[in-house]
C-alpha cells in the first residue's frame, strides 16, 4: 500500500507533466518563431476576407506590375508572409526582430512579441501601400476595425 506522501509527490508530477504537455511556461525563440511561422498566425489574423488591412486600404501602384492594385486576402497573405518570414529570419539583416527576442519566452512573452510583431507588420504592409500611392480608409467603420486588427495570439 502506498504512502499519503508518496501518492501526493507522484500526483504533483502527474500534473507538473499534464501541465507542460498542454500549455508549456516557456518556449524557446526557435520554437515559438517556428510556430508562428508554421501557423501562419500574422497572416490568417492580418488578411482574412474583413481585416482591416483588405476592406480599410485603397487602390495603391504594384510595384512588381506598375498597374494599380488593391489588397485583397490572397496579395496581402503574401505580403504579410514576405515580411514575417524576414521579420524572423535568424542570421538575416531583416531579421532583427528575431535578433530581439529573449532566449525563453515566457507565456506572458510570447504573447507580448506576438502583438509587437502584428504591429510591426501591419504598419510595414500600410507603409507600403501608402509609399505606392494608398492610403488607409478613415471612415468610422474602418477606424473602429483598426482598433486591435494587428495584435496576434502569440501563445
Amino acid at each position: 500500500m502506498r504512502s499519503r506522501t508518496h501518492w501526493i509527490a507522484g500526483s504533483l508530477v502527474g500534473l507538473m507533466m499534464s501541465s507542460s504537455a498542454f500549455g508549456q511556461e516557456f518556449q524557446t525563440k526557435d520554437d515559438w518563431r517556428a510556430k508562428m511561422l508554421s501557423e501562419a498566425r500574422v497572416e490568417k489574423k492580418l488578411c482574412h476576407d474583413k481585416s482591416y488591412l483588405v476592406m480599410c486600404t485603397t487602390e495603391f501602384v504594384s510595384p512588381e506590375t506598375s498597374a494599380k492594385t488593391q489588397l485583397n486576402t490572397e496579395t496581402c497573405t503574401e505580403a504579410v508572409k514576405e515580411v514575417v518570414e524576414a521579420s524572423l529570419s535568424n542570421g538575416n539583416p531583416k531579421g532583427m526582430f528575431y535578433e530581439k527576442l529573449p532566449s525563453n519566452l515566457s507565456v506572458t512573452a510570447m504573447t507580448e512579441y506576438g502583438n509587437m510583431l502584428g504591429d510591426y507588420v501591419g504598419k510595414t504592409i500600410l507603409a507600403a501601400v501608402e509609399k505606392n500611392g494608398g492610403s488607409a480608409v478613415s471612415n468610422p467603420k474602418c477606424l473602429l476595425k483598426r482598433q486591435g486588427a494587428f495584435s496576434v495570439s502569440g501563445n
